[in-house]
């Protein structure tokens, strides 16, 4: 719960925002980033009238608009596929065209035809082959489930994105284990500066803004690739925006499923890396030469099972959309340690140097679209991306790059995102159209480590610090940091967007609130705490402590002998939280026949909040305005001068505020012994040396807001992205 009497203590401010221009020539499909439906309009030559008809040859949604005084007509807040368009004057169809209609994006149409009583018969007329949408002024891209079919491309988002003009893969960094493949860069940004929604909800990562959720391959109808200049509608990106809209049913039964097998033996062997001639590795190991890491035998198996179906509840009115996927990939390979050419590097690897792995993907999705009425619609989607990871580290031998199957370490990884959306679409008038949009995602995370035992502590004897006599052991083989149990991230998210035409303008409005929440936070040390047994050679030395602990001999008994031991707590564990609002007012206004002129003005807004419920970074106005235009060469849509500039900003990511702004448990303490439990390494008999200590006064206190300074805070974002 936050508190809001805090909520205006952050007065110490981070944003990120980029002004833009563009100019550019368009010959291909334009789309608006984010929008879940799409729009059919064109013009009447002049002095010709009627009624337009759309009809959706799938499901049977039928709509239809008065052409206005100057001849022009719009329908919006079309579901995306394929219509039939009809001019309709005095009861009688007198043209008839076809268009595709692409979600986010307008399609023109060509109608005309004669005075009715010189009608000889229905004027068809078809779209130009190479038709672009002359109603939008951004740089985008529409790559859809037709054109996916006909490209040797792999199956999954960042491959389509990476098809999209100036993105290219991130740095592998980034990348999500599951899915082996880097996020995109778009435009030079990083690649925690994108946006991600599937059917206009958004799916980046609540936590880092690092990564976005998956669906089953098969679902994907269509996906929209921003790469700059988007309208304000959207925001809080610098730079990709992308789109997923996901496939829908209709009045045919269809059905498939899929079976695709890559197996190991067809895969090249991946190279040995070496050194360079740089000295760092003067001596050969097993006449392997300046090798770093052996991965000839890094191989895997992949294994991917679809399936889909999809038909009418009630014809023309309520339909259902349903896939399936399983992905399985079994591998093995050499641990990245870049440490084959030292001695201490092999006998880690002799330990732990190789990994067998099972990496498990299921997805599903299901929809439902119901046609409430002919301007009515109401869509459900509800889908469900899990990576679960299975990792065994054995023993790995660079002298004949053997393997064993002596099992040292491994872990067992689940990583569950569940989504629902509700999406709705009402054509009130035939000027006024609304849409809304609401929908919650959460992630939960559970990491098993091998041989971990959450009641053993992490015990470490430096040389010679051993008393003779006693026995000391340890119960915990596992050394690494251990997430805190619970994590989750969790998005709530809605928006409401008005459409008014008014003459020759187009008005828009619209508001949107994403609420996202997570928990997280690690133990540095398996079992909470973490000894490290010590001596000092002169008993009456201070230890390496603050003022007010003790030499050893201080504390007496084996402390006099110099014996000592320290204790470790690292531990943090953050409830986060981000607030962003916006609301924007836009016009699109139709200056001459072939010129369209957009006018915009975007307010953002958002707030970071710690464990307490404090805003530690907020801002009210970040004011964005969007300018831009595009002429119709030659008034065909066939060709397409643009322009736009404008000015975007970036909130902070959630997990800035851990260790940033929120508060950990980073302390010591030290203590004389007299003896050690025999079944979980623990020092018995303790006396304190003095008080515990932190040295960066770090005792689980979430910061004041009102101190965190901005170079701090920046400090901390940029690691964290």
């Amino acid at each position: 719960m936050k508190n809001p009497s805090n909520r205006s203590a952050g007065r110490v401010l981070l944003r990120r925002s980029l002004l833009t221009l563009a100019l550019g020539f368009a010959l291909g499909h334009g789309v608006h980033a984010q929008e879940t439906s799409g729009a059919i309009f064109g013009r009447l030559p002049s002095g010709q009238s009627g009624t337009v008809i759309v009809e959706n040859l799938a499901t049977g949604l039928r709509r239809e608009v008065t052409v206005s005084e100057d001849g022009r007509f719009r329908l919006p807040g079309l579901p995306n596929g394929n219509y039939r368009v009809l001019l309709d004057r005095d009861g009688q169809t007198i043209a008839e065209s076809s268009v595709v209609v692409n979600a986010g994006a307008g399609s023109e149409v060509l109608l005309a035809a004669g005075a009715t009583t010189e009608l000889d018969g229905i004027t068809v007329t078809a779209p130009s082959a190479n038709a672009i949408d002359v109603s939008k002024v951004e740089s985008s891209v529409t790559v859809t489930a037709k054109d996916l079919k006909n490209m040797p491309i792999a199956p999954n988002i960042t491959s389509i994105a990476l098809l999209a003009p100036g993105v290219v893969a991130g740095d592998s960094a980034y990348s999500d284990p599951p899915r082996f493949n880097a996020l995109p860069s778009f435009g030079g940004s990083a690649v925690s500066e994108n946006s991600y929604y599937i059917n206009g909800f958004p799916v980046t990562n609540a936590l880092t803004s690092i990564g976005f959720t998956e669906l089953p391959f098969n679902a994907v109808d269509q996906m929209q690739l921003s790469t700059g200049g988007y309208g304000v509608e959207y925001g809080r990106a610098t730079g990709g925006v992308v789109n997923v809209i996901t496939q829908r049913g209709s009045n045919e039964w269809k059905g498939g499923a899929q079976v695709l097998w890559s197996p190991e033996s067809l895969r090249a062997s991946p190279r040995n890396r070496y050194y360079g001639e740089n000295g760092r590795s003067p001596d050969a190991i097993g006449g392997a030469g300046r090798i770093s890491q052996y991965r000839n035998d890094n191989q895997f198996d992949q294994t991917t099972v679809s399936a889909y179906g999809s038909g009418p509840i009630i014809k023309d009115k309520l339909f259902f959309y349903a896939a399936a996927e399983f992905v399985r990939q079994d591998g093995g390979g050499t641990n990245d340690l870049g440490i084959a050419n030292s001695a201490s590097g092999v006998a880690t690897a002799a330990q732990s140097g190789w990994s067998d792995y099972v990496y498990r993907t299921p997805r599903w999705l299901t929809k439902l679209d119901w046609n409430i009425t002919d301007n009515h619609r109401l869509e459900v989607t509800g889908f469900s991306d899990r990576g679960k990871q299975s990792v065994d580290y054995t023993g790995f031998d660079y002298s004949d790059f053997s393997h064993n199957d002596e099992k040292a370490g491994g872990y067992y990884r689940d990583d569950d995102t569940r989504t629902w959306i509700g999406n709705y679409t009402g054509m009130i008038s035939d000027n006024f159209t609304v849409s809304a949009m609401l929908g919650e995602s959460k992630t939960t995370h559970i990491n098993t480590p091998f041989d971990y035992r959450p009641d053993c502590p992490s015990v470490t004897n430096e040389a010679g610090s051993e008393i003779p006599g006693l026995n000391y052991t340890s119960c915990q083989f596992f050394t690494d940091a251990v997430l805190i149990p619970g994590t989750y991230e969790k998005t709530l998210a809605s928006r409401l967007d008005l459409e008014y035409r008014l003459g020759d303008h187009t008005l828009k409005a619209g508001y949107d609130y994403n609420d996202a929440k997570a928990k997280t936070g690690e133990d540095a040390y398996a079992g909470g705490e973490y000894w490290v047994y010590r001596r000092n050679t002169d008993p009456n030395e201070p230890i390496s402590a603050p003022d007010g602990v003790g030499s050893p001999a201080s504390g007496g008994g084996y402390g006099l002998d110099g014996y000592y031991v320290t204790r470790y707590i690292n531990i943090g564990a953050s409830n986060l939280e981000v607030e962003q609002k916006a609301i924007y007012l836009k016009d699109l206004w139709q200056v001459s026949d072939n010129v369209l002129l957009e006018l915009g003005l975007r307010n953002e807004q958002f707030a970071n909040y710690n464990s307490r419920g404090q805003a530690f970074a907020k801002k009210n106005r970040q004011l964005a305005p969007r300018v831009g235009a595009t002429w119709d060469v030659h008034g065909d849509s066939s060709l397409k001068l643009f322009a736009q500039g404008g000015r975007y900003h970036l909130s902070l990511p959630n997990n800035v505020a851990y260790r940033g702004a929120d508060g950990i448990v980073n302390t010591q303490e030290a203590f004389v012994y007299t003896g050690v439990d025999p079944a979980t390494g623990r020092p018995t008999g303790l006396t304190a040396l003095g008080p515990v200590w932190s040295e960066n006064n770090e005792f689980g206190q979430p910061r004041d807001p009102r101190t965190v300074a901005a170079s701090n805070l920046k400090s901390h974002f940029q690691d964290a992205i």
